[in-house]
């Protein structure tokens, strides 16, 4: 958690129901990359981590250039989404416990929990989810992220990233 800061002047940070990732939503916590080597299958999750890590930092430069640009006007959310070829995005599910609750099965989407933070004029700014999405699903995604029903549809949205 960081310190709490008051609001800037174009970045509110939404909280509880408010928010687009409330507490006790379903989020991913680890990646793999699965790969097929000489017949075996082989898993690293240093290259996910490394697209992941890049979504994040060109959502940082997007982010900076806003505050430079003292955007006042309208909502604007900066969401980092790492996009994946279809049929790539696989899912387990645990148990509070640990354990395997539901057997691997294909998605379209999910959101990854992230926590990153970095200073940028004095002040420090988060980014707590990273969305991950097929190419198929990214139009639908992006369509609920920002549409009427989605979590940005009010013009409270604006979200420390």
């Amino acid at each position: 958690m960081h310190p709490e800061q008051p609001d800037h002047p174009i970045i509110r940070r939404a909280r509880g129901k408010r928010c687009a990732y409330p507490p006790g939503d379903w989020v991913g916590k680890s990646t793999d990359q699965v790969a097929r080597k000489r017949g075996r299958f082989q898993r690293s999750d240093s290259e996910a981590w490394d697209k992941i890590a890049q979504a994040v930092s060109s959502a940082e430069a997007v982010f900076r250039d806003a505050v430079d640009r003292g955007i006042r006007h309208g909502a604007q959310v900066i969401i980092p989404m790492l996009v994946v070829p279809d049929g790539r995005l696989w899912r387990v599910a645990y148990s509070d416990a640990g354990t395997i609750a539901e057997a691997p099965t294909t998605v379209p989407q999910t959101t990854l929990f992230y926590d990153n933070s970095w200073e940028y004029e004095g002040r420090v700014y988060s980014v707590s989810h990273v969305e991950i999405v097929t190419l198929a699903a990214l139009g639908e995604r992006t369509k609920y992220l920002a549409g009427r029903k989605g979590p940005f549809e009010m013009d409270w949205a604006i979200f420390e990233l």
